[in-house]
């Protein structure tokens, strides 16, 4: 068995309310010194749990071991400071380009949230997603200089707040289309 996105470079992002976790994702927990790493086997026959299965990976990214499975709350996911793996095409781990943020959030936030910001102006979409630019700013290495992501929008190093709302900017852009 091999991870939903085999190679890295990868970021692993904290869980919160916009991300949608699907079957075959894969999470990591830390737990003292120790990070425990499951995969996604789906939801789970209780309502909002979701049916996580242990596993074990080894350098090359595949899974060597499977242990037990467990159903946990999403709620329970949220709060404990779970991460889910992202793929990314950077070394860092976090976005290189414009286009690669963009990617990077088409795939963690919900769809339902994506469908609800097609055909809205860009005003509403800022109201309707409060927070994700400080989001943004923080995952993708804005406030401690992700120069690349800096360099493709060509803007000024450490303006951080204009950068992310070019990157809203263009996320409400792809939506609308």
């Amino acid at each position: 068995m091999q991870l939903k996105h085999p190679t890295p470079p990868c970021v692993w992002l904290p869980i919160d309310k916009r991300f949608t976790i699907n079957e075959g994702d894969f999470l990591c927990k830390r737990e003292d010194k120790n990070v425990k790493y499951f995969e996604c086997l789906g939801q789970s026959s209780l309502p909002g749990f979701l049916t996580l299965l242990e596993v074990d990976i080894n350098d090359e990214w595949n899974v060597v071991a499977e242990g037990s499975t467990t159903n946990i709350a999403l709620f329970h996911i949220i709060e404990n400071n779970f991460k889910i793996l992202i793929p990314t095409n950077s070394e860092t781990g976090w976005p290189s380009t414009i286009l690669e943020a963009i990617e990077i959030l088409l795939e963690i936030l919900p769809s339902d949230q994506l469908r609800e910001f097609n055909n809205i102006t860009y005003e509403q979409f800022q109201s309707a997603s409060f927070g994700l630019g400080e989001y943004i700013r923080n995952q993708f290495g804005m406030w401690i200089g992700n120069e690349r992501l800096f360099k493709d929008a060509n803007i000024e190093l450490g303006k951080a707040d204009e950068l992310s709302e070019l990157v809203l900017k263009t996320l409400h852009s792809k939506l609308s289309e």
